[in-house]
């Protein structure tokens, strides 16, 4: 199903589709996006790099943006410095 441009994947078995919980995927990355515990605060997490990485946003469009510009830099071309061999 498309959603606002995203892929938005299958609900899972341990948690009930809801309007506040969304498993996403951009550029080929999952990420999960969910309302906190906290008023008025959004969670997303993905993986990237062998690491979990979680960010904590005002609204749900600034914490999927916020995702997709994480997923944006870690896939990213990475710069990488010419050494000088010394013979």
């Amino acid at each position: 199903m498309r959603l606002g441009g995203h892929t938005v994947l299958t609900c899972r078995k341990t948690s009930p589709c809801t309007d506040i919980s969304d498993d996403m995927e951009y550029r080929g990355v999952e990420y999960h996006v969910a309302q906190a515990v906290e008023l008025g605060t959004w969670k997303v997490s993905t993986s990237l790099e062998r690491k979990t990485r979680t960010i904590r946003a005002k609204s749900r469009k600034n914490a999927v943006i916020a995702a997709e510009h994480l997923i944006d830099k870690a896939l990213a071309p990475k710069k990488r410095r010419l050494v000088k061999l010394i013979d």
